[in-house]
């Protein structure tokens, strides 16, 4: 009995015992365990952090080097290409040869043209495609607005003529034109002979191609991912006793060209040693005098350095963390041994202890009890099934209240736009996912409108837009069930790849129906393999019922709201144009109400005139300064968009204007589309027929929607009735008082011509009575007289006043047979030289009789002109007689004259006669008019 039983004090001492023992040496396992343990970890962790930076770095050295190898190689191909094609150099030596027909070099033109617009599309960054003759002068670029103009590029121009190879690649600059730092890549063109078409040396030209940095070379060297918050990659290059950096920097922002760094500073040593054709991995102090871990390359095509660097603190970060938390966590096992020796007697009780007062909270409602056990016993197996019930207990309670939720905010709302964000978020909270988006079909059923975590608008123009027929959605929308894809890897279709190429390993593509419709699909995509659960399919099924029923209730307020807006905008359209009080009004108004429903920068509005028959510019917005700048412009019927749309009456959209083929800019309309990239044109149509067109232009490229279309055509047939009668008050009134003038001028010239023709018939009567009285007497007195010598000089004057009455009668006959065959005169190219010198001749005798100096100087280099030869004759006989008439002494001088500058022929009759009085001249070309002059000289 002695030897079973102890008392209560040894009992206790042996238990004290053995725990300071238990004690001691668990502390002392625990302490030097962790110490050796911490040590290693951290020196192999540290080590192996070096070396996976260091590949890191080298990786992405070697990578972006060759790439950029690889670029500089394929845009000098590119170059060469367009310079050694041979048909290109014939084409461009046929447009150089001054004999070459112009239908000629406008085809080969056109055809070079394309061909450079053809690279330029292709190639992402090409700013500029250029041709340019041996003196730089541009003879077709993309942009043809420097066609005929010297080249900004000149000093690339000549280094490329001296270049032994005939290829030249100017290094990174800014471009003289925009700003932009670019390169510029050319090649020697060579002449063909037009005979044996074979190659010359002769050089003709030169392919200059000008590329963005920030579109093509920048994007290729940014920073690569994984290599932190400080990583950068740097492009440099030695420009003297300097290394100079080509790229904007992480911590730079404007280094591209500014940053330089004497080559003898500390500072950038990587970028020094690659600039100059080193190439290695270092330890060193960057640009900013940070240190940094930096691999450089040296790229010898072009001589420049590349530099992939990180700083030492961030690249060793994980290892300091890694040393604080391996001293944090010796402390706490130390703690911990020392609470386990304590803890030992009662290490089997406790877990079931704390199973129980885990049910107990359980049952009263909280599921956030952690349940922690590492045994793998059965109490273990107890305690982990415990924790995977509450787990899941837990996440259907979460589940249920973000339903609740969503539910609460779609029902709370009639704008889902409002909401989608929070909903996507919640959704992306729920399910665990990387991505959510909501993928809705068009109106078409071929396209969906992605909208996605960003706070985009359903419904917004710059939606992303994806065919369905692309997607995995098409399946889900032609059969109505979802697309689960577990494996993204095993991925088969291009949108799968691209899914998995972003990074996402599974998804699932749930379809949204409404009723039997389905309006589009709920997308979620993760990060791991099989990140949809099947047990969620039951909330996913509700959301996405609840999610459609929203959007569907949506559009239904939406288009009822658009219907009121339609409405209200017809009505005060209607009201605008029934009280408007002419097209200056009404024009404006139009224009500005369909500028606003689709949110256009540019419209103009083109009549039919009935005069002319031409497409007349009524109104434009921004309206112009003055009416006579917006009808300057007009369009035949036939010519241009406003002709195609009032030929066909059909709607004309123009996805990009300026290479629309219908568009035929005239003078004063290219500068007013310098911003308008799309277009709609619609007919402005009557009951039976068209009076114009209305042009709205927007600012980037629209999808206009049958929404849209349906609310421009009715305001354009709208205001085609009010303009069509507007143009028939306004042809009426302008008639009448045209008429009302006409009649008024014609009323006052009858009676002037009236008044005129009483003076003249009276002073004719009394030139006639002058000669005839003469005549009397002088036949008396011949009658009377036998004397010869009287007879004679009785005779002359008989003569010469038989002679003035003949004159005077020729005159009168002459004015009678203009008056009744003016308008049957026929108008023939006539030489006016050979005229003057027939009228001329006739008229020498009667000078030479009159002792006048009279002359002839016909223009040596006089056209011939359009005109009735007996009509002109009879003209330059008026002028010549009247000079002669009345001229007593002196010189007449007759003169033809010659003027190419303004197309103009001229006939000068100069004399020292009487001349015309100054206040005669008005009345030149007023019949029956003489000037006083003339009478009193007769």
């Amino acid at each position: 009995m002695s030897n079973q039983l102890e008392s209560p004090i040894q009992k206790t001492a042996v238990r004290y015992s053995l725990r300071s023992q238990l004690f001691v040496t668990l502390v002392l396992v625990a302490l030097i365990s962790a110490t050796l343990l911490a040590y290693a970890a951290f020196r192999t962790e540290r080590e192996a952090l070096k070396v996976q930076v260091i590949n890191q770095l080298n990786s992405v050295a070697d990578l972006k080097t060759e790439q950029i190898e690889i670029w500089l190689r394929e845009r000098e191909a590119d170059a060469r290409l367009l310079a050694d094609n041979r048909l290109n150099e014939e084409h461009l030596t046929e447009i150089l040869l001054p004999d070459t027909p112009p239908e000629r070099k406008a085809e080969f033109i056109s055809f070079l043209r394309d061909n450079l617009n053809s690279l330029q599309q292709s190639r992402t960054g090409y700013t500029e495609v250029i041709l340019v003759d041996v003196n730089g002068k541009v003879i077709i670029a993309t942009d043809e607005s420097l066609e005929g103009k010297p080249t900004p590029h000149l000093d690339v121009l000549e280094k490329t003529k001296h270049a032994a190879n005939g290829a030249y690649t100017a290094d990174i600059h800014r471009d003289p034109r925009s700003g932009r730092n670019v390169m510029a890549f050319s090649h020697l063109m060579y002449a063909v002979d037009p005979e044996t078409l074979q190659p010359t040396p002769n050089m003709i030209g030169a392919v200059i191609i000008v590329v963005d940095m920030e579109e093509t070379v920048y994007p290729l060297i940014r920073a690569w991912p994984g290599m932190g918050d400080t990583g950068e990659t740097l492009l440099v290059r030695n420009e003297g006793d300097e290394t100079v950096f080509l790229n904007n920097l992480r911590f730079d922002e404007d280094a591209a060209l500014n940053l330089r760094i004497p080559v003898n500073s500390p500072n950038a040593l990587p970028a020094h040693l690659a600039s100059r054709g080193a190439e290695g991995i270092i330890e060193t102090a960057d640009y900013r005098g940070v240190p940094v871990l930096a691999a450089f390359r040296h790229i010898d095509p072009i001589g420049w350095g590349f530099v992939a660097k990180e700083d030492l603190e961030e690249a060793f970060a994980p290892v300091t963390a890694l040393a604080y938390r391996i001293a944090a966590l010796t402390a706490v096992v130390l703690a911990g041994v020392g609470g386990l020796a304590l803890a030992l007697s009662r290490w089997l009780l406790r877990p079931i202890e704390e199973l129980v007062a885990a049910a107990q909270q359980v049952a009263v409602g909280n599921l956030n009890i952690p349940i922690q056990s590492n045994r793998s016993d059965e109490l273990g197996i107890l305690a982990h099934a415990f924790s995977q019930m509450v787990a899941a207990l837990r996440l259907r309670r979460h589940q249920t209240e973000a339903l609740s939720d969503i539910l609460r905010l779609l029902n709370a709302t009639s704008e889902i736009n409002e909401v989608v964000p929070s909903i996507l978020m919640t959704l992306q909270a729920i399910f665990e996912c990387a991505d959510v988006n909501l993928a809705l079909l068009d109106e078409s059923g071929e396209w969906f409108e992605v909208v996605g975590l960003d706070d985009q608008a359903i419904g917004a123009s710059n939606m992303v837009r994806v065919r369905v027929e692309e997607t995995v959605g098409g399946t889900a929308v032609a059969t109505g069930n979802s697309q689960i894809i577990p494996d993204l890897t095993q991925a088969t279709t291009s949108h799968e790849i691209r899914l998995a190429e972003q990074g996402f390993r599974s998804c699932i593509i749930h379809p949204l129906r409404v009723g039997q419709q389905t309006i589009g699909t709920l997308n979620m995509s993760w990060l791991c393999p099989d990140g949809f659960s099947p047990d969620s399919t039951t909330m996913l099924e509700q959301v996405a019922s609840a999610i459609a029923f929203a959007i569907e209730r949506g559009r239904l307020f939406g288009q009822i709201a658009h219907r009121i807006d339609e409405l209200q905008t017809i009505n005060e359209i209607s009201y605008v144009l029934r009280s408007a009080n002419s097209l200056t009004d009404m024009l404006p108004a139009t224009l500005e109400k369909a500028i606003h429903i689709v949110g256009g920068v540019y419209g103009a509005i083109f009549l039919v005139e009935q005069e002319s028959g031409q497409l007349v510019r009524r109104a434009t917005f921004p309206p112009l300064p003055s009416m006579k700048q917006t009808t300057s412009v007009r369009h035949q019927l036939n010519e241009g968009i406003s002709g195609h749309v009032v030929t066909t009456g059909q709607i004309h959209i123009a996805t990009n204007l300026l290479k629309d083929p219908y568009l035929k800019l005239m003078p004063g309309e290219k500068h007013q589309l310098t911003d308008v990239r799309s277009s709609i044109s619609i007919p402005l149509r009557t009951q039976d027929k068209i009076v114009g067109v209305l042009h709205i232009g927007l600012p980037a490229p629209h999808h206009f929607t049958s929404d849209e279309i349906r609310m421009l055509t009715t305001i354009a047939e709208i205001a085609g009735n009010a303009i069509n009668r507007a143009l028939l008050l306004e042809t009426l009134e302008q008639r009448v008082a045209e008429r009302t003038q006409e009649l008024a001028k014609a009323n006052e010239r009858l009676q002037e011509l009236d008044r005129l023709k009483s003076k003249f018939v009276s002073e004719v009567s009394h030139e006639l009575r002058t000669p005839v009285t003469n005549l009397r007497l002088y036949l008396d007195l011949l009658a009377r007289t036998d004397d010869a010598e009287k007879q004679a000089r009785y005779h002359k004057v008989l003569q010469s006043q038989v002679e003035r009455l003949g004159q005077l009668i020729e005159d009168i006959l002459d004015l009678s047979r203009l008056e009744m065959g003016r308008h049957y005169i026929e108008l023939l190219p006539t030489d006016l030289n050979e005229i003057v010198q027939a009228v001329f001749d006739a008229h020498m005798p009667r000078a030479e009789q009159a002792g006048l100096h009279f002359t002839f100087t016909p223009a040596s280099d006089l056209p011939p002109i359009l005109g009735e030869r007996n009509q002109l004759a009879q003209v330059v006989t008026n002028l010549i007689a009247n000079a002669i008439n009345y001229t007593l002494n002196g010189f007449v001088r007759v003169l033809t004259l010659y003027d190419p500058d303004r197309q103009m022929v001229g006939l000068c009759v100069q004399d020292s006669g009487i001349g015309i009085a100054a206040d005669d001249l008005p009345h030149l070309f007023d019949r029956f008019y003489r000037g006083e002059r003339s009478q009193q000289f007769n």
